[in-house]
């Protein structure tokens, strides 16, 4: 022991000291307030960011209400184009819903009407269109315009700048348009080429609006033709239609006997779009041997198709790739129309061919789609829709109706929970052989097969129409995981672990001598990028703006052949500066990664940042845009 004369005596007045338990450092009350305060602040933190959520699904949900109302408004400035001398609408609307149009003297001008809502259920490429066709006081027309889309914008302005669709309905009288529309022959002249579906769609709406009906199908106008027929029914001699089941065309031998019966999808599935379009099938039945027995399906053949098909260019063929895959066109064989209709593609796990499944999946749809409505048009049957109707109601009021269950799902749900496990024990995985063959498991079965990445199109998305958990069950898992576990825990695993984006860049981590040190004003910069594409993200469903959520990301370009120029770029860009800064586009550039580490409860959560008052600022503005609107 030292002796205490060779110590300096302590100051005169010293200050008390307390003594934390266990060695803490701290005293047990300041940290217990600390404790709290962190908690409250993520707390709010998580409120922000759910109303934030909230405001965007509310402000979109307002805005297809708003679609769907009765008549969409109407203005004086919008009936110019069409009738300039106009002064005002009348308050009261004509006949047929149509809306008078006034001159200075209140003298009628003319009338125009709109096409929704009547039309709002016809789709072109991607939506509705809503067409303002003008009428002069001899009933012909003098003009006509598209009020607003939920088409393509590219499409819609090959439209307008073509300018023929529009104008060759100038000088018809009411029922001559009519006329014109619903003859396949004359709407398909006026389609714009590259721009089809939507011109057809724009055709439909504008028929459907002056007859009450819907046309013939304007996508698909040509009749079955027997040849069609005999490759799957060799005795065909002609076509009729059914007499006992409507909607349906039996099949008849050269001397008069039934060989079959035939449906097509068109045009029940007019609006189910595959990759690029929608596609018209062929569904053919037999004829039963006993009269009891109904009708089973021999066989499927596409037909014409508005989807990706491009027999110079095999490698994007989606319609081939379906049109010779014998094994999926054999799916519904031996089924009757009844089991059709109420087919659950997800129960009998019909999940496409492999390299076209939006395509295939499309068609499937199209099948049941069909077979629905021709139900619906014969009588006997109506027993066994309501049947069918009654069963899905109690299939909706169970917990867990219907979820697609596939090995891509089983995938996804391994590659989450080794993930989450790798962040919580610390042993498993953590580096070496096995944390590499993960990283690639994960860039290769969860990014390339599965397209299982979380990013803000995909959480904007599902704010605004809600969680597809039955249909995309293992990335509803994925961004669970990347949400709730931060907001629990210190641990971040999606961003550490499971993007196969990160993934990548932790391969790429040092491989070049060349790196660069970011200088810290440079630094101080670029983290505001990521905030910046937060603000976008909340902006753009918000105030309407015509830009993408899927080009702020690189994620999109991990689905193959779906990836646009910007996320492809930003993708190679993100990737190619990696090699030089670690982890860079992780770091300066993902959005979704400074959201889930502002939601991450940290040792600092305690403490206010400049990212709490940017997302107070977000949130504000968030609230603001729904309470104005």
């Amino acid at each position: 022991m030292s002796n205490p004369e060779n110590h300096t005596p302590p100051p005169e007045f010293q200050l008390p000291v307390i003594t934390p338990p266990t060695g803490t450092g701290e005293p047990r009350a300041p940290t217990t307030r600390r404790r709290g305060r962190a908690s409250f602040l993520h707390l709010l933190r998580v409120a922000m960011f759910v109303t934030t959520l909230a405001m965007i699904r509310i402000h979109f949900q307002r805005q297809l209400a708003s679609a769907e109302s009765a008549t969409p408004a109407l203005s004086i400035d919008e009936v110019h184009e069409l009738f300039p001398t106009a002064a005002s609408l009348s308050p009261e609307p004509a006949q047929g819903n149509s809306i008078p149009i006034l001159d200075a003297d209140s003298e009628p001008l003319g009338y125009v009407v709109q096409t929704s809502p009547e039309s709002d259920a016809i789709i072109g490429f991607s939506g509705p269109t809503n067409v303002l066709i003008g009428f002069d006081k001899a009933d012909r027309v003098v003009g006509s315009k598209v009020l607003w889309s939920r088409d393509t914008r590219e499409h819609l302005d090959m439209i307008l700048a073509d300018g023929r669709l529009l104008a060759a309905w100038k000088g018809k009288s009411w029922e001559g348009l009519a006329e014109h529309l619903s003859k396949p022959e004359t709407a398909q002249i006026d389609a714009v080429s590259g721009a089809t579906l939507t011109s057809l769609a724009i055709a439909e709406s504008v028929a459907l609006r002056l007859t009450g009906e819907r046309p013939t199908s304007l996508k698909f106008p040509n009749e079955i033709k027997i040849e069609e027929v005999q490759r799957l029914i060799e005795t065909a001699g002609r076509l009729v239609p059914s007499d006992k089941l409507p909607g349906l065309i039996d099949v008849l031998h050269k001397k008069g006997t039934r060989q079959g019966r035939v449906l097509r999808t068109s045009p029940a599935a007019d609006n189910i779009t595959g990759f690029q379009g929608p596609t018209d099938t062929l569904i053919v039945f037999d004829e039963p041997d006993e009269k009891s027995t109904p009708p089973k399906v021999i066989g499927i053949r596409l037909r014409h198709t508005f989807d990706n098909e491009s027999p110079d260019n095999p490698a994007s063929d989606y319609v081939g790739y379906v049109r010779s895959d014998e094994y999926f066109l054999s799916l519904f064989n031996g089924r009757t129309l009844a089991e059709l209709a109420s087919l659950d593609l997800f129960e009998e796990h019909i999940e496409g061919v492999s390299g076209a499944t939006m395509t295939s999946m499309a068609v499937a749809e199209g099948i049941v789609a069909a077979a629905r409505s021709a139900l619906q048009t014969i009588e006997q049957h109506k027993k066994m829709i309501a049947e069918k109707l009654a069963d899905e109601t109690k299939n909706e009021e169970t917990l867990f109706p219907s979820i697609h269950w596939s090995w891509r799902t089983a995938v996804s749900s391994v590659i989450v929970a080794i993930g989450i496990s790798i962040g919580f024990f610390k042993g498993i995985l953590r580096r070496g052989y096995s944390r590499r063959v993960f990283q690639l498991a994960v860039i290769v079965l969860l990014g390339v097969m599965n397209g299982d990445l979380l990013s803000q199109a995909v959480l904007v998305g599902w704010a605004q129409s809600g969680v597809p958990w039955q249909f995309a069950p293992g990335l509803v898992m994925v961004v669970a995981a990347a949400l709730l576990v931060p907001m629990v825990s210190k641990q971040q695993p999606y961003c550490q672990h499971i993007c196969p984006h990160g993934a990548v860049q932790q391969i790429l981590v040092c491989k070049t001598p060349w790196q660069w040190k970011v200088p810290r004003r440079i630094h101080l910069l670029l983290n505001a990028v990521p905030v910046a594409f937060l603000a976008l993200v909340i902006l753009i469903p918000l105030a309407g703006w015509p830009l993408s959520l899927v080009n702020l990301e690189p994620f999109d370009a991990w689905v193959i052949g779906l990836a646009g120029v910007a996320a492809a770029t930003i993708a190679i860009v993100g990737l190619v500066a990696s090699l030089f800064v670690p982890m860079a586009y992780c770091r300066y550039g993902c959005p979704t990664g400074a959201l889930l580490q502002f939601l991450r409860f940290h040792g600092r959560s305690d403490r206010l940042s400049i990212q709490d008052a940017a997302a107070a600022a977000l949130t504000i503005l968030a609230i603001g845009f729904v309470m104005l609107s």
